[in-house]
């Protein structure tokens, strides 16, 4: 069984001026435009953060200053670091960004658990097991479960790469677990086979998933404050 490495890293939001500036300051004119694009503060903190946050990231990793990490946007939205070998993947919810580098085509999600009628959504966007599961579990926790479900199907097609053009009642994910499963097709997508999802730690509150290639997984997991990776990365690079 093939083995498939992951970092993850989980961080507030920043609200700091200064470090949202520092943030800003390593970002490509196209991200920047992206951040400006944002009417709400509370939008362009996120998107800064899970920006910066990745860019501090794959700085470490591959030794360069974030502001020269080799990160672009694809036509279909998904970021891409054009380094060899490395794949990415960023996600923000209220006042959580998660980013995931890994050596495989990999996706990752982060929901705030919200109150929504749970089981009228699953039945219309989730597959008939996912939403009998939902109806089955007690009241209490359907919302979480929702998310939870939400999280890994949003995983997993951000590692095949299709965005919503895939239907999320096209496909099942396994119940949430730490453990990696594999999930199972119920339409031909060719894009998602082989692949597998499983839950991430995460602050209270929070839901999130990963998603790999199906096999052995060695998973990275940190919590860091971004500003303060970019500022170690940079100070690593002197």
């Amino acid at each position: 069984m093939k083995t498939f490495h992951a970092e993850v890293t989980l961080a507030s939001v920043e609200t700091d001026a200064a470090k949202l500036a520092a943030l800003t300051d390593v970002l490509a004119p196209s991200e920047i435009t992206r951040a400006e694009g944002f009417r709400h503060a509370a939008d362009r903190g996120r998107f800064v953060t899970a920006h910066g946050l990745l860019r501090a990231a794959l700085g470490m990793k591959i030794g360069r200053h974030p502001a020269a990490v080799p990160l672009i946007r694809k036509t279909s939205g998904q970021w891409v670091c054009e380094e060899d070998g490395i794949h990415v993947s960023l996600a923000h919810s209220g006042t959580y960004v998660a980013v995931a580098t890994a050596d495989c085509p990999a996706g990752i999600d982060i929901e705030e658990i919200a109150g929504s009628d749970a089981l009228v959504l699953a039945r219309e966007w989730f597959s008939p097991m996912e939403a009998a599961a939902i109806e089955a579990a007690p009241r209490v926790r359907r919302d979480i479960l929702f998310h939870q479900y939400w999280t890994a199907k949003e995983a997993v097609l951000k590692a095949a790469g299709t965005g919503l053009s895939v239907p999320l009642v096209d496909f099942s994910v396994p119940p949430p677990d730490t453990v990696p499963r594999a999930i199972t097709l119920l339409q031909p997508h060719p894009q998602l086979a082989g692949l597998a999802v499983a839950s991430l730690p995460t602050p209270a509150g929070y839901v999130a998933a990963l998603s790999l290639p199906h096999g052995a997984w060695t998973i990275a997991q940190r919590h860091e404050e971004a500003a303060a990776l970019l500022s170690r990365c940079i100070e690593a690079l002197r």
